[in-house]
Order: C-alpha cells, then sequence, then structure tokens
C-alpha cells in the first residue's frame, strides 16, 4: 500500500513509484516483516498483517481475545478470508524452496544476480535519451527502471540515479550531453 511504502523509505508520487523497484522494495519488505515479528511475535500473524494490515490482525486479536493464528482463522470476526489463504501459501512457498528437489525443482538454475551500472541522469531526461547516450535498447533500460513510471526523470528535481546495462556507464558519461542536445522539448 503506499502508506505502508512511504513509511519504510519508498517514494510513491506521479514520478516514481519504489514499489516497483525490485531492489529498493525488497528491502523495505524486509524491514516491513522484521517490525511486524517484533510487534506480533508469531511468523504466522507477520504474514497474516502482511497481507490484511496490522490493524485488521491487531482488531481480530483483540475481538478474539487470542493471539493463536490457528485459532483466529476459526472465528468468522477472526481475520479476513484472504489472509487466512495467504498464510497456507507463503508456508508452502517455503516448504518448496527449501525441499526443492523433493519436489522436482532440484534441476532449476536460478536467474544470475540483477547487474547493472548506476549512472547520474539531469532532472526531466527521457530513458529513451539515456539509452541512446548509453548504446542501449531504450526496452532494456525500461525494463531495468520499472520505478520510473514516465519513462523519464522528474523534471522538479536534480539529477537522479538511473540503471543502465552493464559496461555502458562510461559511455553514457561521454554520450549525454550529445544525446540531451538532439532531444525535443515535449
Amino acid at each position: 500500500m503506499p502508506g505502508a511504502a512511504r513509511a519504510y523509505g519508498l517514494e510513491v508520487s506521479y514520478w516514481i513509484d519504489g514499489r516497483r523497484d525490485p531492489e529498493r522494495a525488497a528491502d523495505a519488505a524486509a524491514r516491513y516483516l522484521k517490525d511486524l515479528y517484533v510487534r506480533f511475535g508469531s511468523w504466522y500473524l507477520v504474514f497474516a498483517a502482511y497481507n490484511a494490515g496490522y490493524g485488521a490482525v491487531l482488531r481480530s486479536i483483540t475481538n478474539s481475545n487470542t493471539n493463536d493464528y490457528w485459532e483466529l482463522i476459526k472465528h468468522e470476526s477472526g481475520l479476513p478470508w484472504e489472509s487466512s489463504l495467504y498464510v497456507p501459501k507463503i508456508l508452502a512457498a517455503a516448504i518448496v524452496g527449501r525441499n526443492q528437489s523433493a519436489f522436482g525443482f532440484g534441476e532449476i538454475t536460478p536467474d544470475p544476480p540483477f547487474a547493472y551500472d548506476e549512472v547520474d541522469v539531469p532532472a526531466g531526461t527521457t530513458l529513451a535519451t539515456v539509452a541512446r547516450a548509453a548504446g542501449a535498447k531504450t526496452e532494456v533500460v525500461e525494463a531495468l527502471n520499472p520505478h520510473l513510471l514516465r519513462s523519464r526523470t522528474a523534471p522538479e528535481r536534480g539529477t537522479t540515479r538511473v540503471r543502465v546495462p552493464v559496461g555502458t556507464g562510461a559511455v553514457y558519461a561521454a554520450n549525454i550531453e550529445k544525446a540531451r542536445a538532439g532531444d525535443k522539448l515535449d
């Protein structure tokens, strides 16, 4: 949710949605899960709160006078139905992840780590211009920067860090002024 994202340092605005940035969103989610664990002390309740919200789980605990997840899902006024389904799905994914061979996933090769160069881009620059300066395809630069919602950096800011394919950062630095000079104003 936008409020929780902002509380954990992610920007959610017209130009940027930090929830779409895989690295920053994963970091924020991990910090949120840790905070929920400190509050509830039970991973079952943590996952339910991650799905339904902190307030919904707290109300359910108060109304049912128990903090046992398995007891809460028995009550009609307990946890939301979606959360009672969400928690077992998370547990199943964790079991499969720890026992990949037993579930037929032993031969799967993990994807390589997310790799890129980061460059400083002036305000209001399109990702197409960044790609042209870096000698990369626009689609690749857009895929590396899913958090930039309008395919450009925010115009009201200074420089923005933008990801470009590995090895193209130096090419970008050498060509950005020339690439920006050829841009038309929107």
